[in-house]
């Protein structure tokens, strides 16, 4: 089969390959993993099950295991000691592997902190931290980024786009990266499935695409945001939270995709090229 990435123990006794792209990338910051790696933190990569092949004889179901908890499995090789995977029946269609068991573990890259609550150590990054149970970020990494807020009333086509396309360009402002997130002033609470899709294209990471409400910008746990855009004339039109930092603000007004108006790739070829406009300008 063909295989888009692969990795292995220490020793190599063990070998993986998967098939696709993760559910997830994240830092666990909990007790449990931070005492079977020894380690202050263990970044792990989620599967699905079916994306994942262990290429020893017998597969996954061969590889040695430790039952830390009722219902969790975890792998390793018992020549070398590697940690090799985490299962747990109440993730029961997913593997999680570790990150720097990969030939190329850059490839993934990660979007938060998971049980950031049971944290031992810090990290210098601009990423979100959640605590256990929570979708919420609890914390903000410290790690000065240039923050562009997107907004519109429902927060599910326009700003979700505005926020893919942005981040995907990686660019950065000085020693600063350009971080761009979304929110509505009344958000729907689901994100439009053309929006996934389009996004899903260029292979942004889909789990961290949520529609959320502003007022998660305008906490004393969050992030400075360094410039707003509103997309749509009803946002423009509202009054907008007080958000932290010295935020600047412009208004784009485009159509709602949602509504018929326009088509979505009509609605992501337009939110393209202002946002090349913007980061050209941003990075003169």
């Amino acid at each position: 089969m063909t295989t888009d990435s692969n990795g292995h123990c220490l020793c190599g006794r063990f070998n993986f390959a998967v098939l696709g792209r993760p559910r997830f990338v994240a830092h666990c910051h909990c007790e449990s993993c931070r005492r079977a790696l020894a380690a202050p933190l263990a970044t792990y990569v989620g599967f699905t099950r079916s994306q994942v092949t262990f290429l020893n004889p017998g597969g996954i179901d061969c590889v040695p295991y430790y039952v830390s908890s009722p219902g969790v499995r975890r792998g390793f090789c018992d020549h070398c000691g590697s940690a090799l995977f985490y299962t747990a029946t109440k993730y029961p269609e997913e593997t999680h592997l570790f990150r720097s068991n990969f030939s190329n573990p850059d490839d993934f890259d990660p979007t938060g902190h998971v049980f950031f609550d049971e944290h031992e150590i810090d990290l210098y990054d601009d990423l979100p931290r959640y605590a256990q149970g929570s979708g919420v970020p609890c914390a903000w990494g410290h790690k000065p980024a240039f923050r562009i807020l997107f907004l519109c009333t429902g927060n599910s086509a326009r700003s979700i786009l505005a926020e893919g396309i942005t981040n995907l360009r990686a660019a950065s402002v000085g020693a600063r990266r350009i971080r761009a997130h979304s929110a509505g002033s009344t958000p729907t609470g689901e994100v439009r499935p053309e929006a996934m899709q389009l996004l899903d294209t260029q292979r942004y990471r889909l789990g961290v695409i949520r529609s959320k409400s502003w007022d998660e910008f305008c906490t004393p746990q969050s992030p400075e945001i360094d410039l707003v855009i509103t997309l749509c004339d009803q946002a423009a039109a509202e009054t907008c939270p007080v958000f932290p930092g010295r935020t600047q603000q412009r208004h784009w007004g485009m159509p709602d995709p949602a509504s018929g108006a326009v088509s979505f790739n009509e609605t992501y070829s337009q939110l393209e090229t202002r946002i090349t406009d913007l980061i050209a300008e941003l990075t003169a």
